[in-house]
């Protein structure tokens, strides 16, 4: 390509500005090392766009500062380039970390709700239970209430005896009575008082054995059925309960049931 060539076809001007590609950029400064006349062209060109830069405002390099060239221009692209890359990448990686963020707070947000949803269901479920059981509590409650003896309408018998008196404590249609012997007369160490039922002019089984340190105690007693009478015998613990006649060891009989109107 000669000096006119190269004024026609725009690459010195494209030159000068540093927009010629690389292969273009070679050939450009082949021509101009080769012919003088095109070196004089590009010194006139240049210092033309160095004058309407300065008359324009434009900034135009520094004294002793090098001219760059087209294989400086393109490097600077590539470093330009290079520098967006890495802000893109930069850009991609924290939107990604932004979406994994969103995620794992959608996640979280959505465990808190069935937590929530699934708390609100055991307090429920509980409750019902609750609910359950305290009326069960207070059906049984009611029943034991409706079995239970009436306290208030208990009697009390009280038989003198020689050794001194036997109280008894009942309730009507009830088996179990209360004896108390704290007002006969008290037992030494080694004896006891024998508690039987009686059946017409028989003795019955024994029904309690009340030691020395069990007198003052008040002694619940559950009468078999056909049990006319209860005899009171005191006998040595270490004896037993002795064969034959014991009549003369006898200390009380109360008749049962006692009814008093």
């Amino acid at each position: 390509m000669d000096r006119e060539s190269l004024k026609k076809s725009g690459l010195l001007e494209q030159y000068i500005l540093g927009v010629t590609s690389r292969k273009e950029s070679l050939l450009v400064e082949k021509i101009l090392e080769e012919n003088p006349e095109a070196r004089e062209d590009y010194e006139k060109l240049r210092n033309e766009l160095d004058s309407y830069a300065t008359n324009n405002g434009l900034t135009t390099p520094l004294e002793g500062r090098e001219i760059r060239t087209a294989t400086d221009y393109e490097d600077l692209d590539h470093e330009m380039i290079l520098a967006i890359s890495e802000r893109n990448y930069s850009l991609v990686i924290w939107r990604y970390c932004l979406m994994a963020a969103c995620l794992l707070l959608l996640c979280f947000s959505g465990y808190l709700f069935r937590l929530s949803e699934t708390n609100k269901t055991e307090i429920v479920t509980e409750k019902a239970h609750h609910a359950q059981d305290n009326n069960a509590h207070k059906q049984a409650l009611k029943k034991i209430e409706e079995q239970a003896p009436d306290w208030h309408h208990m009697k009390t018998i009280n038989a003198p005896t020689a050794a001194g008196t036997v109280i008894l404590h009942f309730l009507d249609e009830q088996e179990l009575v209360f004896l108390d012997l704290s007002h006969v007369e008290p037992l030494s160490e080694e004896d006891a008082y024998f508690i039987f039922t009686g059946l017409g002019d028989e003795d019955g089984e024994v029904i309690a054995v009340v030691p020395a340190h069990r007198q003052l105690h008040l002694h619940p007693v559950t009468v078999p059925e056909g049990a006319k009478d209860l005899r009171v015998f005191r006998w040595k613990l270490s004896e037993g309960i002795p064969e034959g006649d014991r009549q003369e060891d006898l200390v009380a009989a109360l008749p049962l049931p006692v009814r008093t109107d």
